[in-house]
């Protein structure tokens, strides 16, 4: 999702966006893309062996998100980030 080996490129994630519309909060949108691919790196990794260095690339996006909101949750006030 949005990794050049997905079918969804940024480009497809984008023109969706323009398209359809981002959710509320919709300054998250791509933070909540950021997340489904982490999900998916993780569970491709669990079910292709081959692809456990997705392991390793989903720790890097979460040490990201970490130094964004060091606080967690804590960063967040009703669902929106501080």
């Amino acid at each position: 999702m949005g990794d050049p080996r997905y079918v969804f490129g940024m480009d497809f994630i984008d023109m969706y966006k323009n398209e359809i519309g981002a959710s509320e909060p919709q300054q998250d949108f791509y933070d909540r893309h950021h997340l489904y691919a982490i999900r998916t790196d993780i569970v491709v990794a669990a079910i292709c062996p081959e692809w456990f260095k997705l392991i390793e690339t989903s720790k890097e996006n979460m040490r990201k998100f970490l130094a964004r909101f060091p606080n967690g949750i804590g960063d967040f006030e009703d669902g929106i980030a501080l």
